[in-house]
């Protein structure tokens, strides 16, 4: 199939009518088609040829990026749930559940508390010990 100087915005056809290059498309179908496909605002604003700011800002184009998000989100759900549910991918049942039936991980928390002792105190065992070192030593000799 011949590129005829744009993007292409769905996949090769082989009947029916012809494709849409993004170039035939508006703004708005342009924003909608690249954020289905998961593109960032920021790259799809460069195709366009303006600012993120400019994408974020006019409120057509913004609702459009919302909707092609939406599209996006939507195929990754179906996904995640096709491998989980339908193909048993065991590490998806794990995420979907955690996500979707609140479930999480064990975890076991154990609290270590650590004892500051002062410079005197430290000083006061060194001294007792040392006591307890030379009465032992006395005692055997």
């Amino acid at each position: 199939m011949e590129k005829a100087g744009g993007n292409y915005a769905g996949a090769i056809k082989k009947g029916g009518r012809p494709e849409k290059l993004l170039s035939d498309l508006s703004p708005e179908e342009t924003v909608e088609t690249l954020a289905g496909f998961g593109v960032s605002q920021i790259a799809i604003a460069k195709t366009l040829g303006i600012s993120d700011d400019t994408l974020r800002c006019n409120p057509e184009l913004h609702a459009a990026w919302k909707r092609g998000h939406s599209k996006a989100c939507v195929d990754i759900h179906r996904a995640q749930y096709s491998a989980g549910v339908e193909k048993g991918n065991v590490a998806m049942l794990i995420w979907l559940g955690k996500q979707h039936l609140g479930q999480s991980d064990k975890v076991d928390l154990k609290t270590e508390s650590q004892v500051t002792i002062s410079p005197e105190d430290r000083v006061k065992q060194a001294v007792e010990s040392l006591a307890r070192i030379r009465a032992d030593r006395n005692a055997r000799s």
